[in-house]
């Protein structure tokens, strides 16, 4: 008797674990993306039939997922509130064209000198990005997209930490790990 009861209680764990419903949002279809920063945030360039001409592409190509980079400088505590309004537009009419997901990306504004050629050494990463600015600046991110219901957001603490001109290599990865335990 208790082998039959200890064999159906595996039995119903398996078909929990293995067999219960899946979740409403989960979906195993590979995701498409599509970024063009120029057409759709960038403040000199984007326009509204910019962003129309962007979200048709995505339409035709079965794209459900846009990738918006965020410009930081590094020390500035708050997104550029252009470039926030571009985006704003952008997400808003986003799903009109099928595009369901978006993927929020701060984008580190550097100068080539944060990591000089040769064996010169450039700066420490703290000289170069100040992590209570960032900290504001991811807050004020999220707060100020916080409203756009229709498409689902989805956040990274920053664009290509491996590449030498966003984040300099002297102290580089302390900063990455500081930054995602802000974002």
């Amino acid at each position: 008797m208790a082998s039959s009861l200890r064999s159906l209680a595996t039995g119903l764990l398996c078909v929990a674990l293995l067999g219960g419903p899946a979740a409403p949002d989960a979906d195993a279809r590979p995701l498409k993306g599509l970024q063009d920063h120029r057409r759709t945030v960038s403040p000199a360039s984007a326009t509204a039939a910019s962003r129309t001409t962007f979200l048709r592409a995505a339409q035709r190509s079965g794209v459900r997922f846009t990738r918006v980079l965020v410009r930081f400088d590094g020390r500035q505590a708050a997104p550029n509130a252009a470039e926030i309004a571009n985006i704003r537009a952008l997400l808003h009419v986003a799903p009109r064209f099928g595009v369901t997901d978006a993927h929020i990306v701060p984008v580190l504004i550097s100068r080539e000198s944060s990591n000089p050629p040769g064996r010169l050494l450039g700066p420490r990463a703290r000289q170069t990005l100040d992590t209570r600015a960032y900290g504001s600046f991811i807050t004020a991110l999220a707060t100020q997209l916080r409203d756009l219901v229709a498409v689902r957001k989805h956040y990274t603490a920053v664009n290509e930490p491996n590449w030498y001109r966003f984040i300099p290599r002297r102290g580089g990865p302390e900063l990455y790990r500081s930054m995602h335990q802000i974002a």
